[in-house]
């Protein structure tokens, strides 16, 4: 590896004599740490080692002074003899070795500019040669940039060299402050950055080619590469392939050491590419519109695997790369279809949606009652009822609750006094004290409060007009939760609706793929308003906030700090079927997480 003549210090025994005139010395060796560069100039004086000097001899013209002196190397002189005496007559010449010029001699030389990138020929006087050799090491023409960087050693090569060296020291490329000489660099951020430009060249190329995963900033010249990182990636973590915008959340371009997805389509070469479903066709990853080409040859693929006949639930549910049950509906209208298209055993006992007798259906309508009754509420969603893996889906129990009883499900259910609702988060559930709630997030923040001891209408209300507590506001907007506790009022506003828009929400960015949703978030936003103008402690919290942590702070330490901390926070794809079917809490310690990531700020 090169190094540069100022990077490095090396240990040498400098040896010199102590005494007195006329008095035997003692010799001393005593080690010294000095830099490689005066050790170089050191080396290039006290052993004749000249740098850059062409000439091997010069002529020169005598006088006393040089004939003493070259008298004393050896040389000798050509003298004739004149009146009986041996003189050397005035204008003589000759030849010595360039080397032997005294170091203040003004003869002209032939030097070449040690830097290699110049390699310049010029006739100077010795004198000037000798003090420019002593002052740099080695003879350079000029003191430009290029030729203090070689002097020094500071190269392309060197500082190329010295980030391969952190990177392989602390698997990451240095930040902006760390360009120390503690940290083996012998330049700085800004030097770096200028000579990487001088030499054609930036530090982001540079980097990539160490390793183009670590870059903060993605070197489109290795989109190649991170396509095949982002295959690897999908491989193992299937749910970014069902979703390639988790890439874009939390720490995971940091966990996955990837681009995010939007780098992906804005330079993808191809560029007719111009959304997630055009990207995915062109890099060849499964999309939710699979054909009926890819279908097959998974559907193919499965059977041989399994080595059995096919079931419903096999297709249950949706994973990168896995044919769903709705795929098949779409393209083959059935899967006993499906299978006699592709020439598949088939074995309706086997699959989930198998019939059902009415008493088969009544027992499965009870045990789900029985369920929902021993988790303490009265109501139930089609995604909860499909994730059960011993129930039949909600299709299934549709046709057999209008085939035994000429009604819906939802019929069925309320004559035990079950609420159903659709899939998703909406439920209606009223509380012993009469209080109701219309999502399962309010019944989560509600249910808190009552363990706490605050009493609905007593220590805490519902759906509270604005204009009751907003100086000179009119209108009908209400506020969710208004608590007082310990002589402190807070406001609390639950942005279910916006579960996954908290970025947006904060980023102040329209929700332009739903109205009702845009309608929300400005309707929220102009309460943020109301509530901050008018410094009110209050708390907007997204379903992601919904923790009993969270909660405990909220009644206890309401603080500007606290609210900082909740809004930048974000975390998406949570199990909703999953906690309410469990411990109906949000507690990150627990795999609740569709995709499983770290938790992190809003970037």
């Amino acid at each position: 590896m090169k190094v540069g003549r100022h990077s490095i210090r090396l240990t040498i025994n400098y040896v010199f004599r102590i005494g007195q005139v006329g008095v035997a010395t003692d010799l001393y060796r005593v080690p010294t740490t000095l830099p490689y560069s005066i050790y170089y100039q050191m080396v290039a004086r006290k052993v004749g080692y000249f740098m850059g000097l062409i000439n091997e001899e010069v002529e020169i013209e005598l006088n006393n002074r040089l004939i003493t002196h070259y008298e004393g190397l050896g040389y000798i002189m050509p003298r004739i003899k004149k009146n009986y005496k041996w003189v050397i007559p005035q204008g003589t010449t000759i030849k010595v070795k360039a080397k032997d010029l005294p170091k203040s001699s003004n003869v002209y030389v032939n030097v070449k500019c040690d830097c290699p990138n110049c390699n310049n020929i010029k006739s100077i006087q010795y004198s000037k040669y000798r003090k420019n050799v002593e002052r740099n090491g080695m003879y350079l023409c000029t003191c430009d940039v290029q030729h203090r960087d070689y002097a020094s050693g500071l190269t392309k090569e060197h500082i190329i060299d010295s980030l391969k060296n952190f990177y392989d020291k602390n698997n990451r490329f240095p930040k902006n402050n760390e360009y120390t000489i503690e940290n083996g660099f012998s330049f700085t951020y800004s030097t770096m950055l200028d000579r990487f430009r001088r030499y054609g060249t930036t530090l982001n190329d540079e980097l990539a080619k160490i390793n183009c995963y670590e870059l903060s900033v993605p070197n489109v010249n290795y989109y190649d590469q991170y396509i095949e990182g982002l295959r690897k990636a999908i491989h193992e973590n299937p749910q970014i392939g069902n979703n390639l915008y988790l890439l874009s959340q939390g720490d995971n371009c940091k966990k996955y050491k990837l681009p995010n997805i939007r780098w992906f389509v804005n330079n993808c070469p191809d560029k007719t590419v111009n959304n997630i479903d055009t990207f995915k066709e062109w890099a060849g990853l499964y999309t939710r519109h699979m054909t009926k080409e890819q279908c097959t040859a998974i559907i193919l693929d499965m059977a041989k695997k399994y080595d059995r006949p096919l079931m419903y639930d096999d297709f249950r549910g949706y994973k990168y790369g896995q044919v769903s049950i709705q795929m098949i509906r779409n393209i083959w209208g059935s899967l006993n279809k499906m299978k006699q298209d592709l020439g598949l055993e088939i074995n309706i006992d086997s699959m989930i949606d198998k019939q059902l007798s009415k008493e088969d259906f009544d027992d499965m309508i009870a045990t789900i009652c029985d369920f929902i009754r021993s988790d303490g509420r009265n109501f139930i969603t089609t995604r909860e009822i499909n994730a059960h893996s011993n129930w039949s889906n909600y299709n299934t129990l549709e046709k057999y609750a209008k085939k035994y009883y000429s009604k819906q499900l939802s019929e069925i259910f309320e004559q035990y006094n079950i609420s159903f609702g659709k899939q998703g988060c909406g439920i209606n559930f009223t509380f012993s004290d009469n209080e109701h709630v219309t999502s399962q997030f309010e019944y989560m923040f509600s249910k808190y409060l009552k363990e706490k001891g605050l009493k609905y209408n007593i220590d805490y209300f519902r759906d509270v007009k604005y204009s009751t507590f907003i100086p000179n506001y009119k209108g009908n907007m209400n506020c969710d939760y208004v608590i007082h506790i310990d002589g402190k009022i807070i406001y609390i506003e639950i942005a279910g609706i916006l579960s996954e828009y908290k970025t947006w929400f904060y980023a102040n960015k329209a929700i332009s793929r739903s109205k009702s949703k845009e309608r929300y978030r400005q309707k929220l936003f102009k309460k943020e308003f109301l509530l901050k103008s008018n410094n009110l402690i209050y708390f907007i919290l997204f379903p992601c906030d919904l923790t009993r942590e969270n909660f405990e702070n909220i009644l206890t330490n309401p603080s500007l700090e606290l609210k900082k901390k909740i809004e930048h926070f974000y975390q998406n794809n949570i199990d909703w079927v999953k906690i309410r079917n469990t411990t109906g809490e949000l507690d990150y310690s627990k795999q609740f997480l569709r995709n499983a990531y770290v938790k992190k700020k809003i970037s």
